[in-house]
């Protein structure tokens, strides 16, 4: 990796992928020093940009790029933001960190841009470090609490293989460090929390079920799904795993365990799981709350009353019972195909059934994104004022009204 990154020649891409426990950021921290070292010998300086969510993630990675330089007979000069190391620097080396949005629009010349725990990071994020600059390491957990997310396996490095003048160099690092080859507890780990899980395998004839529109709309036995049935469990949140940039076991836990959390999903009639749907029932706010929240108090877990009381003055809305759309993603072979909005026509009919007021939803904003939604029905009530510091995104809130009085709340926005 290192000689690629310094004598090859044209747009340079390396990837760097381990479980936990490898010593992924420690290897890559050695190998900054070391590129750093040699570049400066030959151009009289480097200048190398570390970039990952915060600080905290690229911790490990600073530390061994500054017991590498001082390996190498550098006295190294550290610079820290609130407790945590941003910089160094040793006559003529220039290690800096930068979050991934800032550094889009980074003027300075860069020699060298290390992503750490890239899974973790919005994909258009990822695309646009990838136009921006000529040598780029990306290094992540593919199965972990920092990025079980295949969005960078699956899109994101298919991606970079398919570019033009483009030299991709890939390593896998496999041997654990910080405990045995195949641990039980580190299987454990990988089971419990679903860090490996998977989506159900698509042929033909699965393909031909959904054009035909032979899909059932289930409302799962949470105890039966998550103690019962690990299969369909492991489809359920496998579509997850590849869909979005990050999941946490928190994730899990919430769907398992907290009260106003429920799930949905899509199946084809041979029971694959081929839409994911996580929901939080929100509003229903007594009179009380309600005056508390004109007053500025937040009333956890009801983001979209909240934004609807504060923004737009309607404490008459918080009493209204309805469900955002935590999370909805569908198989990843067979995008594209509306099973997206058909399962959220389903939903919406559910939700007529139960008398809730409105369907709702909040995401990180772009034109496909917004489109989609808009497409079915929903009407933005409320956008962040300021980006998003990783994705660059603005946050927008949209709400499909179901009910007249939600309907006639919605008109005002």
């Amino acid at each position: 990796m290192i000689e690629g990154m310094i004598n090859e020649r044209g747009k340079v891409n390396a990837v760097v992928i381990a479980d936990r426990g490898r010593g992924k950021s420690a290897a890559v921290g050695l190998a900054a020093a070391l590129i750093g070292h040699r570049l400066r010998r030959r151009r009289g300086v480097a200048r190398i940009v570390v970039t990952a969510e915060s600080p905290d993630n690229v911790e490990t990675l600073m530390e061994f790029a500054r017991r590498g330089l001082e390996s190498l007979d550098y006295d190294v000069e550290v610079s820290e933001s609130g407790g945590r190391v941003t910089g160094l620097s040793a006559r003529g080396i220039y290690i800096d960190y930068y979050r991934p949005y800032p550094l889009l629009s980074l003027q300075r010349p860069i020699d060298i841009v290390l992503v750490d725990e890239a899974a973790m990071m919005p994909l258009p994020v990822l695309y646009g470090i990838h136009g921006r600059f000529n040598r780029v390491v990306y290094s992540t957990t593919i199965h972990g609490y920092e990025g079980a997310g295949r969005g960078f396996s699956v899109r994101f490095l298919k991606y970079l293989k398919s570019r033009r003048g483009v030299k991709v160099l890939e390593y896998e690092m496999e041997e654990p460090i910080r405990y045995a080859r195949g641990d039980p507890i580190e299987r454990w780990l990988f089971n419990a929390f679903l860090l490996d899980a998977e989506p159900a395998h698509v042929d033909e004839n699965d393909v031909k079920l959904v054009s035909e529109g032979k899909v059932k709309y289930v409302v799962p036995n949470i105890e039966e799904l998550f103690l019962k049935d690990e299969e369909t469990l492991r489809q359920f949140f496998g579509i997850y795993v590849q869909a979005h940039y990050r999941n946490e076991p928190d994730d899990l836990g919430m769907m398992m365990d907290a009260p106003h959390h429920t799930v949905r999903a899509l199946t084809l009639e041979n029971g694959k799981v081929v839409v994911s749907i996580e929901l939080a029932e929100e509003g229903g706010l007594d009179e009380e709350t309600v005056n508390n929240m004109v007053l500025g108090f937040k009333p956890p877990g009801n983001i979209i009353p909240d934004r609807m009381v504060k923004y737009w003055k309607m404490p008459e809305f918080a009493k209204l019972r309805g469900w955002r759309i935590v999370r909805i993603a569908t198989h990843p072979e067979l995008q594209d195909r509306g099973l997206g909005s058909v399962a959220l026509r389903m939903l919406e009919d559910e939700a007529r059934a139960r008398r809730l007021d409105w369907v709702g939803v909040g995401f990180g904003v772009n034109p496909q994104l917004l489109r989609f939604w808009v497409k079915n029905g929903y009407l933005p009530i409320h956008i962040s004022p300021e980006r998003n510091p990783v994705s660059g995104e603005y946050s927008v809130l949209m709400v499909k009204p179901i009910s007249e009085m939600a309907r006639k709340g919605c008109e005002l926005c």
